[in-house]
């Protein structure tokens, strides 16, 4: 069997969470639906182990608690995303915003250089002009 979306729709109750057990980052998963249903789906986790994901244990436990539809995980999901979106996209900007102060700074610099390099120049161009008509011997 292969884990993709497919897999995970048929079960009707799904949630699931990344958290810290015991100072390992772990994810933790409710599910929800008829025993067939739910062995299957465990079925493929043993089977297909998630891409660079090490898989230490997988426990399975009663849980007596609310889990939600999976059509509302979707929608909790898709907001979380939206979340991770903005905040990495602003600390993005901010980043961003440094950059352009460091390059503006470059550049006042890059100008001032120019400047002594003209000025430099000038002076060479009138030191040859002075010392043009000089006798040689």
């Amino acid at each position: 069997m292969k884990f993709d979306q497919g897999s995970i729709v048929l079960v009707d109750l799904f949630f699931a969470d990344n958290v810290f057990i015991n100072g390992k980052q772990a994810v933790e998963i409710l599910i929800e639906d008829e025993e067939s249903k739910i062995a299957n789906f465990i079925e493929i986790l043993e089977k297909e182990v998630p891409e660079r994901a090490k898989v230490e244990e997988i426990k399975v436990e009663d849980y007596e608690g609310y889990v939600m539809k999976i059509e509302s995980y979707y929608r909790y999901l898709t907001a979380m995303q939206l979340f991770k979106i903005a905040t990495y996209g602003g600390k993005m900007l901010e980043k961003q915003d440094k950059m352009i102060e460091k390059q503006d700074a470059m550049l006042e610099q890059q100008d001032k250089t120019i400047e002594v390099l003209e000025s430099v120049k000038d002076d060479t161009a009138a030191i040859k002009t002075h010392t043009s008509g000089l006798n040689r011997t």
